[in-house]
């Protein structure tokens, strides 16, 4: 073991000296009123006698009688230092007007009025050498000639500040002085000098007052006797030279321990501190300077002799290469607050216990491999580590001390596991700071799911008083916890953590089962937490027991490889408040695990999936995973809530006891088809233009409550609410009413301006043959259309049909010079134009079979004429209703009606193709739930899924009710043609339309081969309407175009 300087100086103090009379007038550490020349004959002899020695042990105890009296008088001073500050005074700095001083780039010829227009944060720079006439009587006798109470720094560049020397011999009736800095921190740098020599006279250099604080980091300070006094603040040296002025020096060097100095009474009640951490003195000023074992002298450094009369203070570093000397010097009292350079690997043959405030520092790629116990002073620049299932590094101390680490690297073992391997000390009253450090678990793990190597990170106890900061460091590699049960005082800033795996094979505890976490907080309910600017880089799951006191901002949370969760616990009972942080989920779910009790609120927009509102769901209902639970706040601390599944809907709307639920100032956003089953009475229901709403019979939404979005389509409504929804420019919300006396409501685009609800519709029955477009899709009653009728090459225009919902037939008129378009005016309701085109020159087909009619055989019956009271010869579907009903497809539904405008369930069409099918007997076995044996439909169910016509959905369910799309109807025909044996390889190219990408891809093969066979045509002539409801009407001309243009051609 070796000190740094190549020799061994002993740090031991000193028996403390006797104290030395200093011959100064106004010094709160003593009074003398001998001059310096009797100082000079007194006690400048190379040896004393006895009875010399004696009497200035005497003269030593007057004058400390004296200093109470002497400290009375100093406060008196200090109180009038405002009057000390306007003192005026002539001064004699340059002749002329030179500049001497400059402020900031403002250039002053008197360093006076530069200190008088001083601000905070200015720097002082001297541009020459100032020599100031002193005061030679005033009101105090310390009487300083410039008062600073702003924070500065003082260059000086070089230069020196004196007094006057013409001025040395004069004789005065005060002790003058440069400065007195008054609650200020003042900071003097560079080169030059401060000079207090005047002549035969005591002179101050510089007086702190009223908790000023003076950092001397360079120059020259002369003392005639004080360079620089601490009266009532704080003095700080890192650097300079203090010796006596020349008349001191050669008159009464015993006087050197005062060129800086304390005042008594400030140094014992801890007013006036003097911190030296290096220069060069000229006395030693770790010997006693304020009594006995005192030192001026900072922990951790050194004086050392020069061999001239001179001190240099400096650090205490000792270099060690093995362990008994790393021990030896970590327990040597004369150490304490030095620094030991570790200059190789060291194996710790025992625990290391580091309890004396010093600071273990590795000379380059230094590990020690062992325990430590860190409980007063410092680790940098080392890396710790050691064999598997043992203590690395335990930090903390029972008593209020200071421990820190910085650019430590802590290597955990990388096979198996290990817990508890860095701990902070349970009941730690010491203040933790690690900075740049990084915790390292090299696992050699081949999957990231239940781990089999990974290690906990830093656990901590529960504290006491201590703190713990935590900053600029990085936790990488495979962990169990990273920060596990922080609690206390903790801060946590501008980290990185990282982790390699998401789950662990053991190791379970509370709260996350085997998942990796990054975070986890104690029970303990006082805590002050900081944690922010770190990343969080797919690190672990957060887990907060109690959130009280807890700031949590500034940092990114990314999961794009992990799918983590943020949880708080019910006990923690403050919300935790994650709105100022950036979330980077890339495909994963961001999952919450809170209560309504300790919510976790997030940015503005940033969605997420609430755990137990999936979990507390019926499990005959849950879906697999909580995805569909999606939610999400908005700016005025309000959520809204996106349920992909109607269980998540259901959870939403009925929350069970704890969990996150619609309030009335919340909005249910609707983004699929979902049912409304309980009464929307508070808050904003919101259906968006993919979503379906299905209003359960009987439940009622309030006023003001729906809104819908471009393509909402909603039904099943019993009362009338649209007068309440708002219909955004150009756009209508088309309202109808079936036989039931439901509501539907659809929001489409119209084709001009204006946000009010159109009379009606108008539907273009898509012919073949030709082309046909209308001006308006939606119109108000009387409007003007013009209808657009563009017959293929070959055929003409045969016939036209507008007739309105109520049955009513109107008149269309050709306009004139225009051989295709035509016009008619709107109805008060819906419309549906048929046009029929025949080949020029030729009968029509309508013709031509009212003619082979009469050719027929007697044994030919004429078709039965349907009479049902809905159902008139002149409406587009006369013919499809006849057809289906003359051939036994379809029947009415009771009360002499067909309800042409209602829906065709799932089990009826199924029921339709077992009727063509003659009924043949069923065989297969019923797979869904919802299927009842011995229904009216049972048997056509069975026999339409054995034979692959229908299928259905994922759930197990036929979906029993549902309304049959226009899609779901041509997949189901399309089916059975392939199991006729019918030719199903013609399809049409749909891109014509603008909604063919709408069409589900398990139909898209199917709406192809429907549309080319004339089975589906458009809605309009650029629209398919795939998942619009096809109604009964729809149902029975496409059954007839089905069996017209496909059986009938196979046959």
């Amino acid at each position: 073991m070796k000190k740094r300087a190549g020799k061994m100086i002993s740090l031991s103090l000193a028996v403390a000296l006797a104290m030395t009379a200093a011959p100064v007038t106004v010094m709160a550490d003593e009074n003398v009123t001998a001059s310096i020349q009797t100082a000079d004959t007194e006690n400048n002899q190379d040896e004393k006698t006895n009875s010399e020695n004696t009497a200035e042990n005497k003269e030593n105890s007057d004058l400390e009688n004296d200093k109470a009296a002497e400290s009375e008088k100093m406060e008196e001073m200090v109180s009038s230092s405002n009057a000390l500050a306007a003192v005026t005074v002539d001064e004699s700095e340059k002749t002329g007007e030179e500049n001497v001083v400059e402020v900031d780039g403002t250039a002053y010829t008197s360093l006076q009025e530069a200190i008088q227009n001083i601000s905070d944060g200015a720097t002082v720079k001297l541009l020459e050498d100032i020599a100031l006439d002193p005061p030679e009587s005033g009101k105090d006798e310390l009487n300083p000639l410039m008062t600073i109470d702003k924070d500065i720094t003082l260059d000086l560049n070089g230069k020196t500040i004196s007094w006057n020397e013409e001025k040395h011999n004069n004789q005065f009736t005060c002790t003058p002085m440069f400065f007195a800095i008054d609650n200020a921190e003042v900071t003097i740098i560079n080169d030059g000098m401060i000079d207090t020599d005047l002549g035969t006279n005591n002179s101050f250099g510089i007086n702190i007052i009223h908790d000023g604080t003076l950092v001397i980091e360079g120059g020259t300070f002369t003392g005639s006797t004080t360079a620089v006094q601490v009266q009532t603040g704080t003095l700080k040296i890192y650097g300079g030279t203090f010796k006596q002025g020349k008349t001191i020096e050669e008159q009464a060097p015993q006087f050197s321990k005062y060129v800086v100095n304390c005042v008594d009474s400030g140094w014992k009640d801890g007013t006036a501190k003097l911190e030296i951490y290096g220069g060069t003195f000229c006395y030693d000023f770790s010997n006693n300077p304020e009594g006995t074992d005192t030192s001026y002298v900072a922990e951790g450094y050194e004086s050392v002799e020069n061999g001239d009369g001179t001190y240099t203070v400096q650090e205490i570093v000792v270099e060690v290469d093995t362990f008994d000397e790393l021990q030896e010097a970590v327990s040597n009292p004369q150490y304490r607050g030095g620094r030991i350079i570790i200059t190789q690997d060291i194996p710790m043959e025992d625990k290391l216990v580091v309890d004396n405030n010093v600071t273990l520092e590795g000379s380059s790629d230094v590990t020690l491999t062992g325990a430590i116990e860190l409980r007063n002073g410092s680790l940098k620049n080392l890396t710790l580590t050691n064999a598997p299932g043992n203590a690395i590094l335990t930090i903390g101390s029972k008593d209020e001390n200071t421990i820190k680490m910085d650019g430590v690297t802590v290597k955990y073992p990388v096979t198996g596991t290990s817990a508890g391997t860095v701990s902070v000390l349970g009941g730690n009253n010491a203040d933790i700071t690690i900075t740049d450090c990084t915790f390292m678990n090299e696992a050699n793990n081949d999957v990231t799911e239940k781990a089999p190597e990974w290690s906990y990170g830093l656990y901590m106890n529960e504290q006491g008083t201590g703190s713990f900061t935590f900053t600029k460091s990085r936790f990488d590699g495979a962990f169990r916890t990273m920060l596990a049960n922080i609690n206390g005082t903790v801060s946590i800033t501008d980290n990185e953590f990282v982790n390699s795996i998401f789950s662990n094979n053991s190791g379970s505890t509370s709260g996350s089962g085997e998942e990796a976490t990054c975070i986890t907080t104690a029970k303990t309910d006082v805590n002050d937490f900081t944690i922010t600017g770190n990343t969080f880089d797919n690190a672990g799951a957060f887990y907060f027991q109690r959130t009280a006191g807890a700031t949590v901002t500034g940092n990114t949370f990314k999961s794009d490889k992990f799918e983590h969760y943020v949880q708080v616990s019910g006990g923690a009972a403050n919300p935790l408040d994650l709105t100022e942080n950036t979330f980077e989920m890339g495909d994963n779910d961001l999952v919450i695990i809170d209560v309504t009790a300790a919510p976790v609120k997030l940015p503005v927009g940033q969605k997420a999936v609430n755990y137990w509102a999936w979990a507390d769901t019926d499990a005959s209902v849950r879906p697999e995973d909580y995805s569909s639970y999606v939610y999400a706040y908005n700016e005025d601390g309000s959520v809204t809530f996106y349920p992909g599944t109607q269980a998540a809907m259901d959870a939403f709307l009925n929350p069970a006891s704890g969990n996150i639920g619609m309030t009335k100032d919340d909005t249910l956003y609707v983004d699929g088809e979902l049912e409304l089953k309980q009464n929307f009475t508070e808050g904003q229901l919101v259906v968006s233009g993919d979503g379906k709403l299905n209003v359960s019979d009987g439940v009622e939404i309030a006023d003001d409550a729906l809104a819908m979005e471009p393509g909402a389509k909603v039904t099943g409504l019993k009362k009338d609410i649209s007068d309440s929804i708002e219909v955004p420019d150009g756009y209508k919300l088309v309202v109808t009413k079936d036989e039931n006396g439901e509501y539907t409501y659809t929001l489409q685009k119209k084709s001009s301006g204006g946000s009010h609800r159109y009379d009606g519709y108008i539907t273009i029955i898509n012919p073949k043959n030709g082309s046909v477009s209308v001006s308006d899709d939606w119109a108000d009653e009387d409007q003007k259309i013009t209808l657009t009728i563009t017959p293929d090459k070959g055929y003409v225009v045969d016939k036209i049909e507008i007739v309105d919902a109520e049955g009513d037939k109107i008149d269309a008129k050709k306009v004139e010079d225009e051989d295709n378009e035509y016009t008619f005016r709107m109805a008060n309701c819906d419309v549906t134009v048929t046009v029929t085109f025949k080949e020029e020159g030729k009968t029509t087909t309508e013709d031509k079979e009212e003619t082979e009619e009469t050719d027929k055989t007697e044994e030919t019956t004429t078709p039965e004429t349907i009479t049902f009271s809905d159902v008139k010869e002149s409406d587009w579907f006369y013919k499809g209703v006849s057809y289906v009903v003359e051939n036994g497809m379809m029947n009415g539904v009771g009360d002499n009606q067909f309800a042409p405008n209602a829906p065709l369930t799932r089990e009826m069409l199924a029921v339709v193709l077992y009727n063509m099918e003659k009924q043949p007997e069923s065989t297969g076995v019923n797979p869904f739930a919802d299927v009842k044996a011995d229904m009216w439909y049972t048997d056509a169910i069975v026999w339409a899924n054995a034979n692959g016509i229908v299928a259905g959905y994922d759930d197990s369910t036929f979906g029993l009710g549902d309304s049959i799309t226009r899609e779901q109807l041509a997949a189901i025909l399309y089916r059975y043609a392939q199991l006729k044996g019918y030719d199903v390889t013609e399809k049409a190219d749909l891109t014509g339309y603008t909604d063919s990408a709408s069409i589900s891809s398990y139909a898209v093969e199917a709406m192809q081969w429907a549309n080319a066979n004339g089975i589906v045509n458009g809605m309009t002539e650029t629209t398919l309407a795939p998942q619009g409801t096809a109604t009964r009407a729809q149902v029975a001309t496409m059954l007839m175009n089905f069996c017209e243009n496909v059986v009938t051609e196979a046959e």
